[in-house]
């Protein structure tokens, strides 16, 4: 009969704790804040989890609002190529941001339209 290993919340937490501060270290947010809050649903006060957590949804936030408007720049004049890209980093960060969902719709509708265009003239 083989055993089970019961590895305790606070050991778990610990693991995930350290990969959280890794990827804060290494400025990926996104990553982070989806280990900070495995922390907490292991162990809710652990450490300092609710600093690096708040820190890093802050840090997530001013990059997104940065590329969401970098995006709507490039869109603006119609560098559609750029524009994508740089939603593509928003939703990255932030998967459910409607601009960015909306705004990258319309750019690869348009992108599509250009093809379909372009092919037509040969």
């Amino acid at each position: 009969m083989k055993s089970k290993v019961v590895i305790s919340p606070e050991a778990l937490a610990l693991e995930h704790y350290q990969k959280g501060v890794t990827f804060f270290e290494a400025k990926q947010y996104g990553n982070a804040i989806d280990e900070f809050n495995m922390v907490q649903k292991l162990v809710p006060s652990y450490k300092d989890t609710d600093r690096f957590l708040s820190i890093s949804m802050q840090e997530r936030d001013e990059i997104v609002s940065i590329r969401l408007k970098k995006g709507i720049e490039y869109f603006q004049k119609e560098d559609l190529e750029l524009a994508v890209k740089e939603w593509d980093i928003v939703l990255e960060l932030d998967p459910t941001n409607k601009i960015a969902i909306d705004y990258k719709a319309r750019a690869e509708a348009i992108m599509e339209k250009m093809k379909e265009i372009k092919e037509k003239g040969r």
